[in-house]
């Protein structure tokens, strides 16, 4: 399926493909989108040199990151694997209402998106205010509160949750934080 490359095995009518990208499975039949996220704290060894670190999110092979100072977020669609939309939220300020504005940005995401996260060189300050909201996506417990630690997150808007969703932190000096992942991509149940 979907332009596989299959040869034939030694056993007679057992065969082997080769997907394209983009999609995998025994007959490359499930369509996939390929996420990798690094978070950095402005004090972590090995971050993006001349910077305070940043937030990387690639989907398929892409970042689509605002790379700004706090949480960052790139949603996307769970069916096609299309980005639909990214935002920033300097969660680092002492004074204004990031944390509440990230918290009612993460609570509008429903259905089945791809909610992708990470901190760039601090987010401490006010990340806790969207604590519950990040939970909602398949956060655990706990999350580290700690000046300049990172901060990456693959979750899931829908109420029923996947296997996939991944969270990775780290404390100050110790990140940064940093994952791969491919994730079959979900059509929606048809209406009855």
């Amino acid at each position: 399926m979907n332009n596989a490359t299959c040869v034939a095995k030694y056993e007679e009518g057992d065969y082997q493909c080769a997907c394209p990208a983009g999609f995998i499975g025994e007959h490359c039949e499930t369509a996939v989108v390929s996420i990798r996220i690094r978070s950095e704290g402005c004090d972590d060894e090995g971050k993006t040199s001349g910077t305070c670190g940043l937030a990387y999110i690639y989907v398929n092979g892409k970042d689509h990151s605002p790379h700004n100072r706090g949480h960052n977020v790139v949603i996307v669609d769970g069916e096609t694997g299309a980005v639909l939309g990214s935002n920033s939220f300097d969660t680092h300020l002492s004074s204004g209402s990031a944390g509440e504005e990230l918290r009612n940005y993460l609570n509008n995401i429903q259905g089945n998106k791809i909610v992708l996260v990470a901190i760039g060189d601090d987010g401490a300050t006010q990340g806790s205010i969207a604590f519950d909201a990040l939970r909602r996506l398949g956060a655990k417990d706990p999350f580290l509160t700690e000046f300049r630690s990172s901060f990456a997150l693959a979750g899931y808007a829908q109420s029923n949750k996947t296997d996939w969703i991944t969270q990775e932190q780290h404390e100050r000096y110790k990140g940064p934080s940093e994952f791969s992942l491919t994730i079959p991509l979900q059509s929606r149940p048809s209406a009855t």
